[in-house]
């Protein structure tokens, strides 16, 4: 949230063009994260690793985007 050099309307802007293309996308928005994410450097590893491990390791497949449910 305090990115100068990607500020948090651009992240989302990204995001939903991103999501309107049904790309996979997750988006994390770290409260007061500067644009290296030092403060949340653990956090952003994990998310990282764990990302990885799933879709490149282990080759799971992207999740459906189609809406679903009532």
């Amino acid at each position: 949230s305090s990115d100068w050099r990607v500020p948090p309307d651009e992240q989302i802007e990204m995001f939903t063009k991103l999501y309107e293309m049904n790309h996979p996308v997750r988006y994390a928005f770290y409260e007061g994260g500067d644009h290296s994410l030092i403060d949340y450097l653990n956090q952003v590893n994990l998310v990282t690793k764990n990302f990885l491990d799933t879709y490149v390791r282990d080759k799971k497949l992207w999740p459906s985007l189609e809406p679903h449910g009532k």
